[in-house]
């Protein structure tokens, strides 16, 4: 007997209710039509009318038909089972198993019909904002990990303490236990001392002891200062970790001569984008997208509160000190990454009252980013998990996030909001033509 493989889960309620109120009422006309054109139902008809049915006919009357419900539930289900049966044919996995000789592994043949189920029931997450139905959220949730334990043997294998850092950061943010985090992030704090490299050092900054375990030292920030002391960004991070007043306007002020501005945060995403990515659509492709979305995001800046405290207190009492703030407010807001640093940068520049005039154009500019970051929640970067939800290529949506890789998120945003702001005009033009 031909396999027939798992039922897809139709979800009955949301904006599905109403398609399938209108399918069932369709199936109700189509069963009342067929009724009126069978003949033995005219010959009753007639037949009644002509004279009553006697007691012993009444008695061996077979049992009433079912209600008309029950073929339509029976004709559903044998859609549901076509529609399956396609998405397994074009995926080339239309048996069970694969067929003696194949050169398909078991465990890939049944990923590929996992995919093929995912695809079939993706008209269903389409018509419901693309939210999940029953049962895939935690489909999803077991697919991403899988994608998290790939990358970790993958990037391991590579050997190289880059590949390494990022391996324990993703064991250490997605362990399912805490005695494996822990254990995670004692390899991290460990990778960042012996290798000294600036990844590494930034990723066990932001990996916190869990769990209080006694063999977990948290590396100092000012390791980072040690190994990259011209990046100001690891001067603020040792800011946060300072208490005595000498020393915190001492490193202050070797943030605000440090000459360059190097931010790690994304660079966890274009590890990961260097990875190999399903090809084909469905459950693997998805996952891949939502573990790299994830990725985006960028880490505080650590140490701002500090600063902004000290430039606030210190400006009127510290000549010294008040140069640096201003011109720590003009290197962040030229060299950050992401709306974070612009947001401080125009803190303190309000703080301080200096040139009131181009702040306030820089002002308008930041609005500009937030209101394309506001419109990137619906259409965007930010929209990619309900995207990966369907069964469409995803490399659009790959392309986002190496396009926000390669430009980080303030740039990505400017960009965005250009090419919108073009389309806008052109659609405005074209409704203004008679």
């Amino acid at each position: 007997m031909a396999h027939r493989g798992p039922k897809i889960q139709f979800n009955r309620r949301g904006p599905h209710w109403a398609l399938w109120l209108a399918g069932a009422g369709t199936a109700l006309a189509v069963g009342g039509w067929l009724w009126l054109k069978e003949p033995a139902g005219a010959a009753a008809t007639a037949g009644a009318a002509a004279a009553p049915a006697s007691a012993a006919a009444v008695a061996t009357r077979p049992a009433a038909a079912p209600p008309l419900l029950s073929p339509f539930w029976s004709l559903a289900r044998d859609a549901e089972d076509r529609v399956l049966a396609e998405h397994y044919r074009q995926a080339g996995v239309a048996t069970a198993t694969p067929p003696p000789g194949s050169r398909i592994s078991p465990e890939e043949w049944e990923a590929r019909r996992v995919d093929a189920r995912w695809c079939a029931e993706d008209g269903l997450r389409a018509g419901d904002g693309l939210s999940p139905v029953p049962g895939d959220s935690k489909s999803l949730s077991q697919a991403k990990h899988k994608q998290v334990d790939e990358a970790i043997r993958l990037l391991r294998a590579r050997g190289q303490p880059v590949f390494s850092a990022v391996a324990e950061w993703l064991q250490f943010r997605y362990a399912e236990d805490e005695a494996a985090r822990g254990q995670a992030q004692e390899n991290l704090q460990s990778l960042a001392r012996s290798s000294r490299l600036p990844l590494a050092v930034f990723l066990a900054l932001r990996a916190e002891c869990v769990g209080g375990s006694m063999s977990c030292t948290r590396v100092p920030a000012s390791l980072w200062a040690e190994v990259e002391p011209d990046n100001r960004l690891a001067w603020l991070a040792q800011l946060a970790e300072t208490r005595q007043p000498q020393e915190l306007r001492r490193v202050l002020l070797r943030a605000a001569d440090a000459p360059r501005q190097f931010d790690y945060s994304r660079h966890v995403l274009h590890v990961l984008l260097s990875l190999p990515m399903s090809g084909t659509p469905g459950l693997r492709a998805a996952s891949q997208v939502l573990l790299r979305a994830d990725a985006a995001a960028p880490e505080d800046l650590v140490g701002a509160p500090t600063l902004q405290h000290l430039c606030k207190t210190l400006r009127g009492r510290d000549a010294e000190v008040q140069r640096a703030c201003t011109g720590l407010a003009e290197h962040l807001w030229r060299d950050s990454e992401d709306r974070q640093g612009h947001n401080l940068a125009l803190t303190l520049a309000a703080d301080l009252a200096v040139d009131k005039l181009l702040w306030g154009e820089r002002a308008n500019e930041l609005k500009l980013v937030e209101d394309q970051d506001a419109f990137e929640s619906v259409a965007g970067i930010k929209d990619l998990q309900r995207q990966a939800l369907g069964c469409g290529g995803h490399q659009a949506q790959f392309q986002q996030l190496a396009d926000y890789a390669a430009f980080g998120e303030w740039r990505y945003l400017q960009g965005r909001q250009v090419v919108r702001a073009q389309a806008e005009a052109l659609e405005q033009a074209k409704k203004s033509q008679p």
